[in-house]
Formats: C-alpha cells, sequence, structure tokens
C-alpha cells in the first residue's frame, strides 16, 4: 500500500530547492517508486509547492502570509472533502507509488484537529514526516526577513510585539515533533550538517526518505545566498 511522505519545511531550509528538485527530477524519483505531488487545482499556483493543500487542512485561526495575501481559500469542511477526493485520485493515478508532498505550512500544525483532517484528506494511509531544522536564531533572523519582504506586512506590523507571523509558537520545535510524531515516524533532516557535508540540503533529504544520493547532473539550487 502507497505512503504519503510529507516534507514539511521549516522555513529556510531549503524547500523551494527541493521542491524544485521534485520538478526536475520527476522521471527520476517515478522510478523510484515515489510520485511528487504537483497542484493544478483552480484556484492554485500549479507546481509542486502544496501550500494549497496545507492549508486547506491548516486550522482556520491561524494567521499566514498566503491567507493574508488571500492566495488560499478559507478551510471549510466543504474544501476539506473536495482535497480528499482530488488527492485519492492523484494516488490512483500513482499506480502504487508512495506520494511525496512538500509545503512549509505543514509545520504549522499543532492540534488534534489537524491530525483529523489528516487521516480524511489521505484516506488514512500511512504517513512518513521528513522535517529539517536549522540553527535557532538563524531560523528566526530569516524568517523575520521573509516577513520584512511580504507586501502584507507593514513595518508597523513587525515592530509591535503581539504580531501573529512573530510569534513564538512558530519556532516552537518540541511543538513539531510531537505533534508529526503522533501522525508517523518523524524524519529530521539536520540542515547546518547536510549543508557542512555536502554542500546542499537534497542529498540528506532524499536519504531521509530512503533514496539514493539525487543523478549526478542535478543542479541544487540551494547553493544560492538565498538558502542561508
Amino acid at each position: 500500500m502507497a505512503r504519503i511522505i510529507i516534507h514539511l519545511g521549516t522555513h529556510k531550509t531549503g524547500s523551494t530547492s527541493f521542491q524544485q528538485f521534485m520538478v526536475e527530477q520527476a522521471e527520476w524519483l517515478r522510478a523510484l517508486g515515489i510520485e511528487p505531488y504537483f497542484e493544478a487545482r483552480a484556484g492554485a499556483a500549479p507546481g509542486p509547492n502544496a501550500a494549497l493543500v496545507a492549508h486547506d487542512l491548516l486550522r482556520a485561526e491561524v494567521v499566514t502570509s498566503a491567507r493574508l495575501g488571500g492566495f488560499v481559500p478559507a478551510p471549510s469542511w466543504r474544501r476539506l472533502r473536495a482535497t480528499a477526493r482530488h488527492l485519492r485520485a492523484i494516488l490512483a493515478a500513482a499506480g502504487g507509488r508512495d506520494l511525496l508532498i512538500s509545503a512549509e505550512a505543514f509545520d504549522f500544525f499543532r492540534t488534534g484537529r489537524e491530525q483529523r483532517a489528516l487521516r480524511i484528506a489521505f484516506d488514512g494511509l500511512a504517513i512518513v514526516p521528513v522535517v529539517a531544522f536549522r540553527e535557532d536564531s538563524a531560523w528566526r533572523r530569516s524568517w523575520r526577513a521573509q516577513m520584512a519582504r511580504n507586501p502584507h506586512v507593514s513595518a508597523a506590523d513587525l515592530a509591535d510585539p503581539a504580531c501573529p507571523l512573530l510569534a513564538e509558537w512558530w519556532f516552537d520545535r518540541a511543538a513539531i515533533r510531537q505533534f508529526w510524531q503522533c501522525v508517523g515516524p518523524l524524519v529530521e533532516v539536520d540542515y547546518d550538517a547536510a549543508l557542512a557535508a555536502d554542500g546542499d540540503v537534497i542529498p540528506a533529504l532524499l536519504a531521509a526518505i530512503g533514496l539514493p544520493p539525487p543523478p549526478a547532473a542535478a543542479i541544487w539550487a540551494n547553493r544560492s545566498p538565498q538558502a542561508a
């Protein structure tokens, strides 16, 4: 039976690079029994970032940059059921391959409500969550820099101690671990150690899901300064 491999970030740990790798090496992944998930539904940006799926499952009260920008609709029972049907169709077309799905918004999950939503969305299939963590101060610094570039976040927002996008809970790795360990066998990648060893996080992420090193011809965008 197929598994669901959920890559949940965290923020600024090479997620965009890994998603681009999923596009460039889709056939290589399929040959190894992995079906990369590409979003193609109306109302979503086409591509390997499953932000719409994640936000359909994420509790409504969480303020995210995607929700602030109006890039994702409000979650609802109707949307959850539609997402579950969509994912079942993807799995049926995958021919028994494991589904690899990636979105940073998955690391915002914390509650039993989201655990139930995951069971519904993935039809009770086994879930293998994979997370990359980086050094804490760099994580916080890069997140704040990302929010400073967000056109929907003002300088006054960033200076406000109550700004919901800068709340302490975003960086609670113990809570991330606790949630996902209840969902499946959580696999962790040390982003900083991966960069020191390979100059890139992608080989470590592939190893975390039981895959061999990437093709020698693969270009790893995570070498760019933006990944720091």
